[in-house]
């Protein structure tokens, strides 16, 4: 069974205190990476050892930060105007995408090929919070965002052909998913052909949609005290870990080990904007804030 054991001291300037025994794993410092966000941060990961990360900058566009296994790139600014925290994953080694809410609410989406990013395309819908997008299975990919009444909406997209271009992918309408999201909803997939989908609910606590792959089981009550919506990451088949922001603005997670849920666990930290959090192996979660700085800090798990 998985275990963490800590105890954060701080965020800026103070040392963590970590109970470091053999098999058990640890979380390690926060860590400023720099940059001017004003939204909070999205993290994808390609394959081992990569990170990309996304935020909104101060010129309201998009803004990439890049982890190759031994350094932090610079920052790239990939244009756009957006409304909302962006939402990126990635469905292939040469393949991310990019999601946010535009000027005009709607949804806007913007590709990277594996050489060069494609312009930002509108999508439609209207949005009331910002999107979250995962791939269930191989050339497919899902945005959920909550709408004008609330609930959770859902649009598919399916790659036609083995290119990757914005032409390529044949967009599904928007559907009705219910509930009653009070934040930005998070999903991700944990293994092929499922989606779990987590949201603040009107009651302030942690709610949950899961896909088994033939139907939605409709929203369950995860219970916690979330200041943020949340932020989830799997590390293996039935494995989900939630972070969200709690009570102290501080990092808080949850964990699900395929039969029940652990308690919540203090992560420490300042946050100023919603947790993103990736894992791109067995046993490794990285996390990403807004600062209290408004630089993007980074915690990783191990």
């Amino acid at each position: 069974m998985r275990k963490t054991l800590m105890r954060l001291a701080g965020f800026l300037g103070v040392t963590a205190i970590l109970l470091s025994v053999p098999g058990v794993a640890i979380w390690g410092d926060w860590v400023d990476l720099g940059g001017i966000l004003t939204s909070g941060p999205s993290v994808t990961s390609r394959a081992a050892n990569s990170l990309e990360v996304f935020v909104r900058g101060a010129n309201g566009a998009l803004w990439q930060k890049s982890w190759d296994g031994l350094a932090w790139g610079e920052w790239k600014d990939l244009g756009g105007i957006l409304t909302s925290d962006p939402d990126c994953t990635s469905w292939g080694l040469t393949r991310i995408d990019c999601f946010a809410r535009g000027p005009d609410g709607a949804l806007w989406h913007k590709a990277w090929d594996g050489e060069t990013w494609e312009a930002w395309v509108n999508l439609d819908g209207s949005l009331t919070s910002g999107p979250t997008a995962a791939s269930p299975s191989e050339g497919h990919i899902d945005v959920f965002a909550r709408g004008v009444n609330n609930a959770l909406w859902q649009r598919s997209g399916i790659l036609i052909g083995e290119e990757f271009s914005a032409g390529a992918v044949s967009w599904s309408a928007w559907e009705d998913l219910g509930g009653l999201l009070t934040s930005d909803p998070d999903c991700v997939s944990r293994s092929v052909n499922t989606m779990d989908c987590f949201a603040r609910g009107p009651d302030g606590a942690l709610w949950q949609n899961a896909w088994n792959g033939a139907s939605w089981s409709g929203w369950l009550r995860l219970g916690g005290i979330p200041t943020s919506g949340p932020t989830v990451a799997s590390w293996g088949e039935n494995q989900l870990d939630v972070f969200v922001r709690g009570p102290g603005n501080t990092l808080w997670q949850s964990s699900w080990n395929g039969t029940a849920w652990s308690n919540w666990v203090d992560v420490g930290g300042i946050l100023a904007s919603d947790p993103d959090c990736v894992s791109w192996s067995v046993n490794r979660i990285d996390c990403f804030v807004n600062g209290p700085n408004s630089e993007l800090w980074h915690k990783a798990w191990f």
